[in-house]
């Protein structure tokens, strides 16, 4: 994308429309309870997390003098591979069980230079707990109230660079292959980055862009809990709904080493800038 940002959109109030009229925005509150249930299962994903980390390294690059702030770290997929090459990682996020589990990796391979931070970034900046980092990072966690003065936050937090990395193209996370059998309606995706690049733009900021194609997968123990995870994803109940479910599901997994298996392929835009 090229030439002058269109000033005359508020691109900050077009993100957070956009996001408001999204399907599963509407059916679930992005609360932190939400995300503490998912946590053992957030682990376990194979959500694409080598290819970011390896662009990070690629076109950012870490050593061991650089210090690094991870927005919405999850359970460490990133944070914990990146900790290897850096200094120091601030880890935050507003849920516990995710922390919870960043810990107990970071132990289990070693890690001893990650500090977590319980609490969301729009809260952590307003009660003064950030403080500058060589590296601001920012993965598929851009879910705030303003998104124009969360960018700027990040902005001004990177003492040298900030990446983002959010989706390119319409990504469902598979919720479109239930939404209309249980809802009666074609699933609605949240904004993709084309959005947030003219917002940045907006905001006199020129990132560079690459589009690396991922491969999220998720392996379940058995049907019966790939069924009770959509059940929790969809925030159904009923043995009616369920059984839609399951129908879906045996239609559409794969079978690996004897259980099921949902691969996405997905588009992910890395967004980064450096500091002037």
């Amino acid at each position: 994308m090229t030439g002058k940002p269109d000033n005359s959109t508020d691109w900050s109030t077009e993100w957070t429309r956009a996001y408001a009229k999204s399907s599963i925005i509407m059916r679930r509150a992005n609360s932190p309870s939400y995300w503490d249930k998912r946590a053992n299962r957030f682990s376990t994903m194979d959500n694409g997390a080598s290819g970011r980390i390896q662009a990070v390294l690629d076109h950012i690059g870490l050593d061991s003098e650089t210090t690094l702030l991870d927005i919405g770290c999850g359970p460490g997929n990133l944070a914990v591979p990146l900790a290897k090459s850096a200094r120091r990682v601030t880890a935050l996020d507003p849920s516990e069980g995710m922390l919870k589990k960043l810990e107990q990796r970071a132990e289990k391979e070693g890690v001893t230079n990650i500090q977590p931070l319980n609490k969301g970034w729009e809260e952590a900046v307003l009660d003064g707990d950030i403080f500058p980092h060589d590296v601001v990072l920012s993965s598929y966690s851009l879910i705030m109230k303003d998104i124009g003065k969360a960018l700027a936050a990040m902005n001004a937090a990177a003492s040298r660079t900030v990446c983002l990395f959010w989706f390119a193209g319409r990504e469902c996370f598979g919720y479109d292959r239930f939404w209309p059998a249980l809802f009666g309606e074609e699933y609605v995706a949240g904004p993709d980055y084309a959005l947030l690049l003219n917002l940045l733009h907006s905001m006199d900021i020129r990132p560079e862009v690459s589009i690396i194609p991922q491969q999220h997968v998720t392996t379940y123990a058995d049907m019966d809990d790939a069924v009770q995870c959509w059940t929790e994803n969809l925030y159904v109940s009923s043995q009616e709904e369920q059984d839609i479910i399951r129908t879906i599901l045996s239609n559409t997994l794969d079978t690996h080493t004897g259980k099921p298996v949902l691969t996405r392929n997905v588009q992910t835009a890395m967004l980064w800038w450096h500091k002037q």
